[in-house]
């Protein structure tokens, strides 16, 4: 027996413009878009680089720099205010006058007023003990 095959070439081409043709033109359209714009570059873009682009037009006279100097804040026209009086610090150390705070919190009186009573003893006097500070506080009470 022998094979003569289908001499039909419709199915060839059906093949060809539905499945390949479609394909090749989707790449061949984009790499002509690549060519298109590679040209469209180094004709007009070359042209463009060409020309400075921050210059307008071309003066023939020198160029004098001038340097501004600026100060940092500019002067006030209104007279400065006298700094408001410094709080006298206490003579008393820092560690005395915690622990008189935290002890008179400790026995029922709010810590805001407890420090302004410490802190208004200590700085008139000099406390060498918590114990003197405390006395003090409460014969105030």
């Amino acid at each position: 027996m022998t094979n003569i095959g289908y001499n039909d070439t419709t199915f060839g081409w059906m093949f060809l413009c539905l499945l390949i043709l479609p394909i090749v033109l989707a790449f061949a359209s984009t790499f002509i878009g690549y060519v298109i714009y590679l040209l469209y570059f180094v004709v007009i873009g070359f042209q463009q680089m060409k020309k400075p682009l921050y210059v307008d037009r071309y003066v023939d006279r020198p160029v004098t720099v001038t340097k501004t100097v600026y100060r940092d804040r500019p002067r006030s026209k209104t007279p400065e205010k006298p700094q408001a009086a410094q709080k006298k610090s206490p003579q008393t150390d820092s560690k005395i006058i915690e622990e008189a705070i935290s002890g008179l919190a400790n026995l029922g009186l709010k810590k805001k007023q407890a420090k302004t009573m410490v802190e208004s003893l200590s700085s008139k006097e000099y406390y060498s003990s918590t114990e003197d500070l405390l006395s003090d506080c409460f014969s105030q009470l």
